[in-house]
């Protein structure tokens, strides 16, 4: 008997989700994180000097 499902189809799908199972673990649990991710919004903003333009005389 003939299975009648499309074979290609679902080893397709069934990879798809390993890699997306295996990029979800990476990221969650193996890659290091971004630097300064928890310094977003504690910052102060540093002063802008702004300096007297010279009149040319």
């Amino acid at each position: 008997m003939e299975d009648s499902y499309n074979k290609k189809g679902f080893t397709t799908v069934i990879v798809a989700l390993l890699l997306n199972v295996l990029f979800f673990v990476y990221v969650s649990f193996i890659h290091p994180g971004v630097v300064g991710v928890d310094n977003i919004g504690k910052q102060t903003p540093k002063p802008i000097h702004h300096q007297p333009k010279e009149s040319k005389q």
